[in-house]
């Protein structure tokens, strides 16, 4: 009898629909289904598989689901309030009741797509992203990257109920951040409380539900908003009250007493009659200094115009750390961001021009950065990142006076004329260094973590001189001519979980079976910080190889679009793809390796590389490094998941820098000092 087959609806694995737990994840599977609910694995928009509910409120339900098209898990939230609304069992559609409910239903719809379209807008990092909106099913929905945590509320009662200011001090200012983003909008998020701040399992603070959000302009003050008694200010009691950012300042300050102190603050009105009295945290246990007292209770002030007027102003009054946490922390939140947002981007390509390092100086005065402040964070970024300073002005002068000597040189040596009679000056230029520069290196090297390398060299030698060995880059239509200079080593096979866990102590892999197995679930930046660590040991700059550089590891000498030759029925015995993979990744260097003595350069996991993404610049390139930025970095080689043609020579998978799947990999390129 053949079995059916389901969706798990905690993983996603196709598993028997007969069984109670899930074999992968032991996730228990529903044995029956809330008629409230999207029935598991109902399909939607021909995109998303619909899981488990991850939440429910008062007008939306939230569902963990499966990104067929990008492969990776996704949150999902559908429009349903349950007191104006149904659900058809036989379609899944929601169905409104008629006569004022119906009203209500579709004025919460409006007031649903308008919390879409604010987060769509918003940048901050402790904003969760809007991947998609769609309306379907007779409603509405929005999709956003699903976060792994806990919320705050959770977070605390794993530490006994309450922490200490210190260790709340990065989710405030995480929270401010978001605020001032919010607020920046012209818009009040006016529902901050515990359980709608998000850590996750990097304890990366993220601020959620953005569904009492409203837009100063577009919105009457006669309308009360939802509320959560505790954590709302008095004004919000009132369809009079003057609600701004003082408003959300309250429910930042009412968060942090009940994360120091393990208590609801007072009610407002309890406060206001003197029925109740806002103790200071000190007397209720809580670990702070009292000038973080003083900070925290002008946010509590009971009426508005006592609180601070902006976030902004708020967040200069608050007292810098301790010493010893100066020492341990040498940078603010604030620089941290402006790292990351304002040079990271710029060192995209390991080279900073004298036009970036001029507008990183341009950003840091909008931002109150002194200049003395900004060299330190632009120096600890060079560092972190291995990246150099670069004048490619002052390059191709360099150039262009090499150029003329190599012609010179060229022009009087009988020998080099008879060697080079094929090709033009420009060809020749193009090695630009003598074999005698070059060092004797082993074919295979290994370091300390046990990562194996091949020594990759994208060029013959001749007359004294490199001699380049162009290839045609891009898909069978559309090529374009690459010629790369440097030796480089390249990891043998994709970075395995036990070298991830050697390097930073975790184990992000979906697939948890064996050790050797690639590791997946990491985005570019993970990649990014795993290599900083490496780079740690000191052993060699290690990075991710550029677009050509992994392209040209894979392909050598072959045109074609896999290395093996033109036969696909090769293609199983070097790649772990849709057709033989089953519906995990395995262990590498399990197939064939190519010329270069490489592995799973097919199929597997996709493995990210250094380049944005974009189009091919025009013309014969030298060492491209791809676009100076974009909003998406190149994936290149295919997955477990891949047909066979997405595992060649040409397949390319674009996303953003942030995104983590169990079909995500990549390999570390080590430079050679010798260039």
């Amino acid at each position: 009898m053949a079995q059916h087959k389901t969706y798990c609806v905690n993983c996603f694995v196709v598993m028997d629909q007969t069984l109670d737990y899930c074999p992968r994840c032991t996730y228990p599977q529903p044995l029956d289904n809330n008629h409230l609910y999207l029935h598991p694995p109902y399909r939607l928009y021909h995109q998303y598989v619909i899981g488990r509910v991850l939440g429910h409120g008062s007008f939306g339900i939230t569902y963990l689901a499966y990104d067929r098209n990008l492969g990776v898990k996704a949150a999902i939230k559908e429009y349903f309030p349950a007191e104006f609304a149904m659900r058809n069992h036989e379609n899944q559609h929601v169905v409104p009741l008629e006569g004022q409910k119906r009203e209500l239903f579709l004025n919460g719809k409006k007031k649903f797509i308008a919390e879409a379209r604010l987060l769509s807008a918003l940048r901050s990092p402790y904003i969760v992203r809007i991947r998609h909106f769609f309306e379907t099913n007779h409603t509405a929905y929005f999709v956003m990257e699903y976060l792994e945590g806990q919320t705050l509320n959770a977070y605390l009662s794993g530490h006994g109920g309450k922490i200490g200011f210190e260790q709340l001090r990065p989710i405030l200012l995480a929270l401010l951040d978001a605020l001032e983003e919010v607020h920046s909008h012209n818009n009040y998020h006016r529902d901050i409380k515990p359980d709608n701040v998000y850590m996750t399992l990097n304890n990366h603070p993220m601020l959620l539900d953005f569904g009492s959000a409203r837009q100063e302009a577009a919105t009457s003050s006669q309308t009360i908003s939802l509320l959560t008694p505790g954590f709302a200010p008095i004004e919000q009691y009132s369809s009079h009250g003057v609600q701004g950012p003082w408003t959300d300042i309250y429910g930042v300050a009412a968060t942090a007493f009940y994360a120091l102190t393990g208590q609801i603050p007072p009610y407002p009105q309890d406060r206001l009659t003197e029925d109740a009295q806002l103790l200071p945290p000190s007397q209720l246990g809580a670990e702070l200094r009292s000038e973080d007292e003083e900070w925290l209770l002008k946010g509590l002030a009971l009426r508005w115009n006592d609180r601070p007027s902006s976030v902004a102003e708020w967040r200069r009054q608050l007292p810098p750390p301790p010493e010893a946490s100066v020492t341990q922390r040498p940078f603010s939140s604030a620089d941290e961001n402006f790292i990351r947002f304002a040079i990271l981007p710029r060192l995209a390509s390991r080279f900073l021009t004298p036009e970036d390092e001029a507008e990183i100086y341009e950003s840091a005065t909008f931002l109150d950065i002194s200049r003395e402040q900004t060299a330190k964070l632009l120096e600890q970024a060079l560092q972190m990142t291995g990246s150099v300073r670069r004048d490619p002005v002052q390059e191709q002068q360099t150039a262009a006076a090499r150029k003329a000597e190599l012609e010179a040189r060229l022009r009087k040596s009988a020998d080099s004329e008879s060697a080079v009679t094929n090709l033009t000056f420009s060809e020749v230029f193009q090695p630009q260094k003598p074999l005698l520069d070059l060092k004797e290196l082993p074919q295979s090297l290994s370091n300390s973590v046990g990562m194996q390398f091949r020594l990759i060299t994208p060029f013959s030698s001749g007359a004294g001189f490199r001699i380049p060995r162009p290839f045609a880059m891009g898909n069978a239509k559309k090529q374009h001519s690459v010629t790369l200079s440097r030796r480089y080593y390249l990891q043998r096979s994709p970075v395995t979980r036990a070298q991830w866990r050697m390097i930073t102590g975790k184990d992000p892999a979906f697939f948890q079976a064996h050790d050797n197995a690639p590791v997946e679930q990491v985005s570019w930046h993970d990649c990014q910080e795993f290599i900083r660590r490496l780079n740690l040991l000191r052993e060699g700059h290690y990075r991710l190889p550029t677009e050509a550089e992994w392209e040209f590891a894979c392909r050598g000498n072959q045109q074609g679009a896999f290395y093996f030759g033109a036969d696909l029925t090769q293609l199983p015995l070097h790649a772990w793809y849709q057709e033989n993979a089953g519906t995990e990744s395995h262990p590498v260097e399990k197939l064939a390796a190519n010329p270069f003595g490489l592995y799973d350069l097919y199929g597997n996991v996709w493995e990210w590389v250094q380049d944005y993404a974009g189009e091919a610049p025009v013309g014969h390139q030298t060492d491209p490094q791809g676009p100076l930025s974009g909003s998406e970095k190149v994936l290149r080689g295919g997955s477990w998941m891949s047909e066979a043609e997405e595992c060649s020579n040409y397949s390319r998978w674009c996303q953003p820098p942030d995104t983590a799947s169990f079909q995500i990999g990549f390999r570390v390129l080590l430079e050679i000092e010798d260039q």
